[in-house]
């Protein structure tokens, strides 16, 4: 990766727009979520090199993408995260950028209030019945 290659602050969204620009960004997202984006623009880029994006919860580790970057030397671009419905849980998230091995940016947001809860599915319950065997009174021996 090119050692000068920056990228801009993040942005985050519920949705970007055809030119991966963010719609309505924000700092803070309520509950329920489903699919979060880091938008940025970046400059300096060289396609074939190693990018990755980190996301921490409250400092933990939960996602990462790393993939070989395509985008061009300059332009906008973007880091999504797409969990399952119920994940999105409440505290202070950050997402890390990263060119190669070398940390470019870092950008933080809130979730406040707890996801749905999914209402219950029906369950088929079976329940096993003893079932006739027979047994030998008796063996033949030879």
């Amino acid at each position: 990766p090119n050692p000068d290659a920056v990228f801009s602050q993040l942005r985050f969204s519920r949705r970007i727009d055809n030119t991966n620009q963010p719609v309505t960004p924000l700092t803070e997202f309520k509950n329920p979520i489903d699919h979060l984006y880091g938008t940025f623009s970046f400059d300096k880029m060289l396609d074939g090199s190693q990018w990755t994006a980190l996301w921490y919860l409250n400092g933990e580790l939960v996602y990462f993408e790393t993939i070989v970057w395509n985008g061009g030397s300059g332009g906008y671009g973007y880091t999504d995260w797409d969990p399952e419905d119920d994940y999105w849980q409440p505290g202070v998230y950050e997402v890390q950028i990263f060119a190669g091995t070398q940390w470019k940016r870092s950008g933080t947001f809130t979730v406040i209030g707890f996801p749905d809860t999914p209402s219950p599915t029906p369950r088929v319950m079976i329940t096993p019945t003893a079932s006739p065997t027979i047994t030998p009174l008796y063996t033949a021996t030879p």
